[in-house]
């Protein structure tokens, strides 16, 4: 998140400790995220995938997972970050700004998941189970844990549950489903 105003407090989960920060980047966290500030809030975010966040920022994608971390704290793994900010509070448009943070961005997309957690995200994205893509793999369901979990964060079985939690988000969003039971049927929720 590159902020163009002033800063804002952000928890992790509830109870957790509040941050008060400008411009940070934060990992994975499977749970509530709560953001606020005393003014109305102007900035720009870049929400990644695991797998995303890989490629931008190699091994140090998993060390970043249920953290909040300011964008200083990251400069040798993106370059300077730092004028990013500034640069955009001094850009006239919204399109100007998204451009400028894409042409920060795009070439530090340098690094890879494994080809293995890259095909365990694909079919968990497919509402695939955790055992069945461990099988497809060729891996136990231990091992895809250990492997996922050292690239991106988080376990493979968070991941699912996040995954399963964005299809019901965007099929209430869609409103094509009557009752939130056929939404969390359609989606993959048992619970």
């Amino acid at each position: 998140m590159f902020n163009l105003g002033r800063p804002w407090d952000i928890r992790l989960g509830r109870g957790g400790p509040v941050t008060r920060t400008s411009s940070v980047t934060a990992g994975l966290f499977p749970g509530a995220v709560d953001v606020s500030c005393n003014a109305g809030a102007e900035l720009v975010q870049v929400d990644l995938t695991p797998l995303g966040a890989v490629r931008l920022l190699g091994e140090a994608a998993a060390d970043l997972a249920s953290q909040i971390v300011d964008l200083d704290s990251i400069d040798g793994r993106m370059g300077d970050c730092r004028p990013i900010p500034d640069q955009l509070c001094n850009t006239s448009s919204w399109q100007a700004r998204f451009d400028l943070v894409e042409r920060f961005l795009s070439p530090r997309f340098t690094r890879a998941a494994s080809g293995e957690v890259e095909h365990a995200w694909t079919m968990l994205a497919h509402g695939h189970s955790v055992l069945e893509t461990a099988s497809a793999i060729g891996w136990s369901t231990r091992h895809l844990s250990a492997r996922f979990r050292l690239e991106t964060g988080i376990r493979p079985v968070t991941a699912a549950r996040m995954l399963r939690f964005q299809r019901a988000r965007a099929l209430a969003l869609g409103s094509g489903f009557v009752t939130w039971a056929g939404i969390a049927a359609d989606a993959g929720c048992s619970d």
